[in-house]
Order: C-alpha cells, then structure tokens, then sequence
C-alpha cells in the first residue's frame, strides 16, 4: 500500500507540472506561484510522513474490510501504470495528461471517502493537505 500511495501522489506531481510546463495560459508571476504552490505542497506532503500516516490508517482497519482496500489497491495500481510520466517527455499528449489529473482527482476523492472512516486516525492538517491537492488537480487540469 505505502509503495502504490508513494507513486500515486508522485504522479499527481508529475501530471501538475507537466500542466505548468506546457501551459500557454500562465504569465511569468503566476507560473511561479503555481510551481511554488505544488513544489511545497507535495514536499511538505513527503515531509510529513503522509502516506505513512494513511498507510497505517489502512491497516488499522484492514481485518475488518480487507476486501475495500485491495479494490482501493487496484486503483492505485491502474493509476500507476497508465500515468508514471516523466515531465520532459514530450510523447505524452496533452489529453493524457488532462485525463491523468482528472482520474487522478477520482482516485484521490475515493481516498478520501475511505480515510473518513478513519478520522480519528487521520491529523486535521492531512486532510487539508488533500483539499489542497485537489485544487492543484483542479487547476492544472485547466491550463492545458
């Protein structure tokens, strides 16, 4: 789980900034900030040791639903593969990469339903980490 997480939120960040990179749409100042917002967003994601936190979340409740969090696994898995881009690849076009953010933001809404179940489990700052999240999805997915 804590691998498919690590990957899933690496290529959330990879999808962003291909957005930004090849964003017509973006003035100088406002490319920045976006690259600022997502480049400490995800750090600070990493830095806290979030998928970690969610990981073991999972396998608090693991024995009672074993079943949901191997369908949340598959997912992941299906996210992984079809999106693990590099940002200087210029093959990919900007379709996939728009239908990458927005599945992706699917993935990350199911994450959040089932984290719900563990709200006691889960800091306050977490959740906000993933609203966060998915504004970043939200934008980037508009400036291609």
């Amino acid at each position: 789980m804590e691998e498919q997480l690590s990957t899933f939120f690496t290529n959330l960040k990879t999808l962003s900034n291909i957005a930004i990179a090849r964003s017509t749409k973006l003035n100088n100042d406002s490319r920045e900030h976006i690259e600022n917002l997502i480049k400490n967003t995800f750090n600070s994601f990493e830095d806290r040791n979030s998928v970690q936190i969610i990981t073991t979340a999972f396998l608090e409740e693991e024995l009672n639903e074993q079943f949901i969090t191997d369908l949340f696994l598959l997912e992941l898995r299906f996210f992984n593969t079809q999106y693990s881009l590099n940002v200087d690849d210029q093959s990919t076009s900007d379709i996939t990469v728009k239908d990458g953010l927005k599945n992706g933001k699917t993935i990350k809404d199911s994450l959040e339903k089932l984290l719900k179940k563990f709200i006691a489990l889960i800091p306050k700052w977490l959740e906000k980490a993933l609203d966060i999240i998915n504004e970043i999805l939200g934008i980037t997915r508009t400036l291609l």
